[in-house]
């Protein structure tokens, strides 16, 4: 019923938890002595039990929420010192939170809270890859501005076949590492299509904010950014399980602030 991306350990320790709960599936970052050490992956019908087992081997101590999916009483669910629950109320990082609204999604307010605690003093462009692609820069003073939202490479997929008559519905997968832009075949054609045409995006909007604003870092997430960190020129720091850490940071940042009054 539980499915482990990292295993989990066998002996009884004290963790942090972070909960990326989506429409369909809960995600669980454990975290011990800071380093994130599992991932776990649930079903909701699975919930409950999934996580009796775990509490069999670990006592959470300190735990963060972050919910798009259906109403649980999680409360009620994960025994904690403390639980936090995502939203623009808990210090970000923010200068000018303002700009964070009840329309901003759960991922993005984690991923630029996270982002602004975690580089302090730091100019930083923020790529999300997913189903649509995001950026959000924040400055060196923890300014932050809301930028583009694009299609991801399977909606773009997905729209060709649409609202085309010939062209096939595909599921976007290269091979990892294939740079080449000669294509034998409609459906690599399309793939190629999609990811160079994404590419070129990126590299456009970091051209962009570099003109703005000088350097900065680059930070690349999201379920693409796999293969869009094989083919971009720019330096880019690619983090697969960024949105977990950025749901960390601002968990211990806000414990601290609390502990510290």
């Amino acid at each position: 019923m539980l499915s482990y991306i990292c295993p989990l350990n066998t002996k009884v320790s004290e963790v942090d938890i972070v909960v990326d709960a989506g429409n369909t599936n809960v995600k669980i970052g454990v975290y011990r002595e800071g380093q994130l050490s599992d991932i776990l992956r649930i079903r909701y019908e699975n919930l409950r039990s999934s996580l009796s087992d775990f509490f069999v081997s670990n006592v959470v101590d300190n735990c963060m929420i972050s919910s798009v999916g259906p109403d649980v009483a999680w409360d009620r669910l994960i025994v904690c010192k403390k639980m936090l629950k995502l939203s623009i109320r808990l210090s970000l990082g923010i200068a000018n939170a303002d700009m964070l609204s009840g329309e901003t999604g759960a991922d993005r307010l984690a991923l630029v809270g996270g982002t602004a605690l975690a580089h302090p003093g730091r100019n930083v462009l923020l790529i999300d890859a997913g189903t649509c692609v995001t950026y959000d820069f924040i400055d060196s003073k923890g300014v932050y501005t809301c930028g583009n939202i694009s299609p991801g490479l399977q909606l773009r997929l997905n729209s060709m076949h649409q609202f085309t008559s010939n062209l096939p519905q595909l599921t976007f997968a290269l091979p990892h590492g294939d740079t080449s832009v000669e294509r034998h075949s409609t459906q690599t054609c399309m793939k190629g299509g999609v990811l160079d045409g994404l590419v070129g995006e990126i590299e456009y909007m970091i051209g962009q904010y570099r003109s703005a604003h000088g350097d900065f870092k680059i930070i690349l997430t999201g379920g693409d950014a796999g293969y869009l960190a094989e083919r971009l020129k720019n330096t880019i720091f690619a983090e697969p399980n960024y949105l977990l850490d950025s749901l960390y940071v601002i968990l211990k940042h806000n414990i601290e602030k609390c502990e510290s009054r």
